[in-house]
């Protein structure tokens, strides 16, 4: 009976083990922290991107004012040299170019804006994220020290059920029971009187 009881624990303990390994708390605290992780790198690549496209627009800008000066100075030399046609046009090229610093400044300020946001938000997600392992190291000890009492407590469940006292109390009944049966034996070769 005993040895049925036994290997029908066992039969649980791996089923158990099977079952615990897909749900188990290590897994998901495992998952929730490459979910963190990923959404950090995620997070990273559009600061990085959106950096990079700030500082474009900002070579754009240097560009387009560097040109509208150029432009400027050649219609400056144009109106010394009493070529009106011609230095108004540069004006007008000139006046395009500072269409576009306008607008590139423009952009400039609403992506300072988003990488300042950006930045902020990756702040936070850093902070749960180092949150996240550190309550998943707590997490994995309490685990890991709960595991090991409940191994402890079946150890010692165990133990008690073929523990010497018990063994000697099933042999000491097993004695005792041949004893009577020899007792009663003797008694029944004996001659009433």
């Amino acid at each position: 009976m005993k040895w049925f009881r036994k290997v029908g624990l066992n039969i649980k303990k791996r089923m158990d083990r099977w079952t615990n390994k897909l749900n188990s708390p290590e897994k998901i605290l495992e998952m929730a922290t490459m979910q963190i992780e990923n959404e950090l790198i995620n997070m990273r690549g559009a600061l990085a991107e959106t950096i990079a496209s700030y500082k474009f627009s900002e070579r754009q800008l240097s560009h387009y004012e560097n040109l509208s000066n150029r432009l400027y100075q050649k219609a400056e030399l144009a109106i010394s040299q009493d070529n009106d046609s011609l230095a108004k046009k540069l004006l007008i090229d000139r006046q395009s170019y500072q269409k576009q610093n306008h607008n590139i400044k423009t952009e400039l300020e609403g992506q300072k804006v988003m990488i300042q946001e950006l930045k902020e938000k990756l702040r936070v997600l850093e902070n749960k994220g180092q949150e996240v392992k550190t309550k998943k190291n707590i997490y994995l000890a309490r685990l890991r020290s709960a595991n090991a009492t409940k191994n402890l407590s079946e150890i010692l469940n165990n133990f008690e059920e073929n523990s010497p006292n018990n063994l000697l109390e099933i042999i000491d009944n097993n004695i005792m029971k041949l004893e009577a049966g020899s007792a009663i034996i003797n008694m029944k070769k004996e001659p009433d009187i």
